[in-house]
């Protein structure tokens, strides 16, 4: 059975649909052939072929915007898994997490939870194999209990019982799961937002290249939008608390979704969360414990807090970052239940977009969770972040492997990447007011 989107046609559309398709699959071959290579030059790869397939996915997005008639879906569907298929048998870049997910899947099997205990306590344990020794090895910040929500570690347990230790499993499940995430909107989405979703080069990268496990989260949180539009409030409310089971940072799209039945979303979204975590309710300490640490330690690749840092220290940055998220959440609600828009998709872009860019940590896989609400509402600056974070990875130790600087950034990176988000933010008003200076 052939799968449509209504597109209007044009045939020179139609080749300049395969062109974009064909030179993004050139660039992501670049680079998984790159990852495995592993050349000194690796981050200005990475930079250059992300550049050059969001080029080709914006344009692609442009061009089923244009045609005529009913364009069979298959080919951008063809194309989106050839690309998950070559980053597939690509390495992860500039990762090493996924280390930490093959041994969260191992403790989960062989102890009963993944939680509980540190790596580093098992550091020359006689029980481990060959594989699992030099897993262990390689986990980072072994000293940390993990702090993976109980989806993900659902997740890496499930990779485990397939193929024990090997990454490939687990990327298996992540893609399944991120196609999941773009059937359960689908119907809902334009033709632009379509490709731009499928197509869209960090889900691409972070996913089926790196393996991070944030698609997961995005199958629960894209169902429980939908659920909650047609009506269906309890499976919204389940789907909800999957997505927070994921990450807790998802509980803020949960007040969005109240108005279309608060009892039912809030019975389905507290036995959701009761079951998941109650396998760990034996005396584990949960994920809380890593988060913790993560939480008050951790400073990677921050906007806001960095400048509010360097002027106040950084207890105080995290304050102020709270209240001014704090004071722009409200408002963002305040007015979504004001209009009564509960049959609508929720700004959930500028929902996770303001707490990224007031938090102390920027992840680019954690902008995955706006690519779903920039489909559907696209905004210039929330599509120059998706693009420009990837430019994080510009670290001095990416960029040398032998500086004893790690993760932090050469001065000009943040200005670059920041600076670029802020003049696309302009954009829409530059561009009116050059409109209006014309007309007149």
């Amino acid at each position: 059975m052939t799968i449509l989107i209504r597109f209007p046609q044009s045939t020179r559309a139609e080749r300049l649909l395969h062109v974009a398709g064909i030179l993004s699959s050139l660039a992501y071959a670049m680079l998984a052939i790159a990852s495995r290579l592993q050349p000194e030059r690796l981050v200005w790869v990475l930079v250059s072929c992300m550049g050059m397939v969001w080029f080709t996915a914006l344009a692609a997005a442009g061009v089923v915007r244009n045609l005529s008639a009913a364009t069979p879906f298959r080919w951008i569907l063809a194309y989106g898994l050839l690309f998950r298929t070559i980053g597939f048998l690509g390495e992860p870049i500039f990762e090493d997490d996924f280390y930490r997910f093959l041994w969260d899947g191992r403790m989960f099997a062989v102890a009963g939870s993944p939680y509980g205990s540190a790596p580093s306590e098992l550091f020359g344990d006689p029980g481990l194999n060959e594989r699992f020794e030099s897993i262990l090895n390689q986990v980072n910040h072994p000293q940390i209990p993990t702090l993976y929500g109980p989806v993900f570690e659902f997740a890496f347990l499930a990779s485990y019982w397939i193929a024990p230790g090997e990454l490939w499993a687990l990327k298996l499940i992540l893609i399944g799961a991120e196609l999941g995430a773009f059937a359960a909107l689908r119907r809902w989405l334009t033709p632009w937002a379509a490709v731009f979703w499928f197509w869209c080069p960090l889900l691409i990268q972070e996913t089926a290249f790196s393996a991070h496990p944030d698609a997961l989260g995005l199958v629960a949180m894209a169902g429980a939008v939908a659920s909650a539009r047609v009506g269906r409030t309890t499976m919204a409310g389940v789907l909800m608390g999957l997505a927070v089971g994921a990450r807790p940072f998802a509980a803020l799209l949960l007040p969005f979704l109240l108005p279309s039945g608060w009892r039912r979303i809030l019975a389905g979204f507290i036995g959701a969360l009761t079951l998941l975590h109650a396998p760990f309710l034996g005396g584990n300490a949960g994920p809380w414990a890593g988060l913790g640490t993560f939480a008050t330690t951790w400073e990677f690749n921050s906007a806001a807090f960095a400048v509010l840092q360097v002027a106040f220290g950084a207890g105080p940055a995290k304050v102020i970052g709270a209240i001014i998220f704090g004071a722009g959440y409200v408002v963002m609600l305040r007015r979504w239940w004001r209009t009564g828009t509960e049959h609508e998709t929720p700004p959930g872009d500028l929902c996770f977009g303001l707490l990224f860019l007031v938090s102390p940590v920027i992840n680019p896989w954690y902008l995955q969770w706006l690519v779903p609400f920039v489909a559907v509402q696209p905004r210039t600056w929330t599509i120059a972040f998706l693009m420009m974070v990837t430019l994080s990875y510009a670290t001095f130790q990416n960029l040398n492997p032998v500086s004893d600087l790690g993760f932090n950034h050469p001065y000009w990176v943040r200005p670059v990447e920041f600076g670029v988000i802020a003049l696309a933010s302009l954009t829409p008003w530059l561009w009116r007011r050059w409109r209006l200076r014309r007309e007149s």
